[in-house]
């Protein structure tokens, strides 16, 4: 169904939905309710997986007609490894140095 949609249009719900979550994510801090809290960071959780189903396959797709379409893939890949290491690397210096992540 994704063909259905120009690339313009699926970049323009990938900003949207990935905005919109993070923002929903950073306010809703200010929520004390602690059910209301994580229902709002539910939401802006699942806003932005939405931005990440659209567009991996989108931009997967459009490395195909790069000049050296297994180049790109090998970065995309290479990228997509070092941010698990380095999210977990952060997080384990900020615990090494007694700082909170909030």
């Amino acid at each position: 169904w994704m063909h259905l949609f120009g690339y313009r249009t699926r970049t323009m719900v990938q900003a949207s939905a990935a905005s919109s979550g993070l923002v929903l994510i950073a306010l809703s801090t200010m929520i004390v309710d602690d059910m209301k809290r994580l229902a709002v960071q539910l939401l802006g959780v699942s806003l932005c997986s939405v931005q990440n189903a659209v567009g991996e396959p989108s931009y997967l797709a459009l490395s195909s007609i790069c000049l050296n379409p297994a180049r790109a893939l090998a970065a995309w890949s290479t990228g997509t490894g070092l941010a698990g290491l380095l999210g977990f690397g952060w997080v384990m210096l900020l615990k090494m140095f007694n700082l909170s992540l909030m």
